[in-house]
Formats: C-alpha cells, sequence, structure tokens
C-alpha cells in the first residue's frame, strides 16, 4: 500500500542527496512541523483553500513516511480505520503530534533515537490512521494527494538548484515567497 510511494519520495530525496538531512530528529521536527501546517486548516474561523489543504494533507503523508524511513520502520501494509463519526480529527491529530515528539525532545542533530522503537512505530502508525481517517472525512484520495504535493516539490525545488543543500532549500522557499507577494 505504502511501499510505491515510499520508494517515490525517497528516490525524490536521493535525487537532491538530502538522505543526509533525514536523522531521526529532523524528521520529528519536519513532521511536526507539517502537522501543525495541517491544523492551521481547522482553527476557528480559517478560511480553507482546498488546494492548500491537498497540498498540507500531502505533506504530511510524505512526512510520516519519510520518517518512519528515518528510523528504518517498515509502514504496515493495512491501515485498521475506526469510526471517526465521534472524533474530532484536528484534536485528535494534535494529541498524537505532541506524544510522538516527546520521545524526540531530548535528542541533539544526527543522534539516533535509541528508545523503544515500538512505542514510536505505534505513534506513527496511528498518526497514519488519523490522517486516513482525515482524508475519508473530507473525501481526499492521500495518495494522489501527495503524488500532487511531490510533483509541485520537483517544480519548486528542481535538483540542479537544491543538489545536496538544505540552505539552497531554505533560499529557494525564501526566494519563491518574495515572488509570490511581488
Amino acid at each position: 500500500m505504502f511501499t510505491t510511494l515510499l520508494l517515490d519520495l525517497r528516490q525524490f530525496v536521493i535525487e537532491r542527496d538530502w538522505m543526509q538531512y533525514h536523522s531521526p530528529q529532523n524528521m520529528a521536527t519536519t513532521l511536526l512541523v507539517e502537522g501543525t501546517e495541517l491544523l492551521e486548516h481547522f482553527l476557528s474561523g480559517a478560511k480553507t483553500d482546498q488546494t492548500e489543504l491537498r497540498h498540507e494533507i500531502g505533506d504530511f503523508l510524505h512526512c510520516i513516511l519519510l520518517t518512519m524511513d528515518a528510523l528504518n520502520i517498515t509502514p504496515p501494509s493495512t491501515l485498521k480505520l475506526y469510526d471517526s463519526l465521534n472524533k474530532n480529527i484536528p484534536i485528535e491529530l494534535s494529541k498524537k503530534l505532541r506524544a510522538f515528539m516527546h520521545h524526540f525532545l531530548w535528542l541533539r542533530p544526527n543522534q539516533s533515537y535509541s528508545g523503544l522503537l515500538e512505542e514510536i512505530e505505534t505513534c506513527l502508525n496511528d498518526l497514519l490512521i488519523i490522517h486516513f481517517e482525515l482524508c475519508k472525512q473530507l473525501k481526499i484520495d492521500p495518495f494522489l494527494a501527495t503524488y500532487e504535493k511531490l510533483e509541485l516539490n520537483r517544480k519548486k525545488y528542481p535538483i540542479h538548484l537544491m543538489l545536496g543543500s538544505v540552505e539552497n532549500y531554505f533560499e529557494r522557499k525564501k526566494h519563491l515567497k518574495q515572488t509570490e507577494i511581488l
């Protein structure tokens, strides 16, 4: 189910020589950032643009899978979704992200995670379930949203500009934001 998508995401990272930045702590932090960006769409009074929401859905699945990859955790072959009618998915997502990050607060950059991987795996699988429940409620195909965002990222962050440099990534992102304003 996730194998092909993870291979494609990994290829995107390898082509840009970004695996060096995929330490467990970096990926956990990136996952938290992407989860927060997704949650912003559910703030009271937030005006949700459907295209932006789809992109955040794609980014979040992207980060869950690459975080699993950084920790050598195999994504599950199936997900057991639960009845979400009585669940507030954004609150569930927020709680699970906090629980997940608790495992990484003490790590220094590029330090390996040495805690109980079973707890992390459970957290990440729960995040996948919550993500898919949210997609089900929103009638968004999470795989399609992730591939759409991956294609946008290929255009925004071409290999020749991004090769081996996270600084280029942040400079490129800053440049893109400035040109959008103009």
